[in-house]
């Protein structure tokens, strides 16, 4: 897909109605380099995109036989869908994943960020009772990891992240990053990966997906949390 100027202003655009502080507003409003560099980001990802071809999901590798096995016998015993009403615990558990998805995207993108998982996944569980898309997208990625596929598993995770974009949880994780960061840190990091993350959703996420697949296998903390959940440890 070409970086052409009206796609890149859409992608800006919408991370900018996507940051929700009127601090890195205001600061990119005065800031014509970091301007310029969101600009540059996005660029390079629509670039990107364009030329990542899709994996051929006839060959597509599968998670650790074992766990698939556990998994499975664990699923087997549950309902596969993650709305459980009131059930404050599980929609806990639930929120984790979110987050633990959203985590994963950044990782792949570049960004190296850390935050206290369980006090970000307890700030959004309003959110996520209250859409139906992110449930449903949850759900998704709970019937992939059952199935296997880890390129099935990548689609669902990112669709999971996109879900939670659009209900504005990354503002949560932005204030959890915002801790361990100097403040221009933080406006610069927060800008530029909700620059990504807009520029890679005008694109279908093609590249985004495909690393996410390269990942998924090593993303011990999210299958655990997979696990227990279709387990009902919770």
């Amino acid at each position: 897909m070409a970086s052409d100027q009206e796609t890149v202003k859409k992608a800006y655009d919408q991370a900018i109605s996507k940051l929700e502080s009127d601090e890195i507003i205001g600061e990119l409003e005065k800031n014509e380099n970091l301007r310029k560099e969101l600009e540059d980001v996005i660029k390079k990802v629509l670039e990107n995109e364009g030329t990542t071809l899709a994996s051929d999901s006839s060959t597509e590798e599968t998670l650790d036989p074992d766990f698939m096995s556990k998994l499975k016998e664990a699923c087997e015993t549950k309902p596969l869908e993650a709305d459980s009403g009131d059930d404050e615990a599980r929609n806990l558990l639930i929120c984790e994943i979110i987050i633990e998805c959203i985590m994963l995207v950044f990782s792949v993108a570049g960004f190296k960020v850390s935050v206290n998982i369980k006090v970000v996944a307890k700030s959004i569980i309003p959110a996520y009772k209250s859409s139906r898309k992110l449930q449903k997208a949850v759900d998704n990625l709970i019937a992939a990891y059952k199935k296997g596929g880890v390129n099935t598993i990548a689609t669902s995770v990112w669709d999971v992240s996109v879900a939670a974009y659009e209900e504005n949880i990354f503002s949560k994780v932005f204030d959890a990053i915002r801790e361990n960061m100097s403040w221009f840190d933080w406006v610069k990091t927060s800008a530029v990966l909700i620059a990504t993350i807009a520029a890679t959703m005008c694109t279908g996420g093609v590249a985004m997906i495909a690393k996410i697949a390269l990942n998924i296998n090593s993303a011990i903390s999210l299958s655990q949390k997979i696990y227990k959940l279709c387990k009902g440890d919770y």
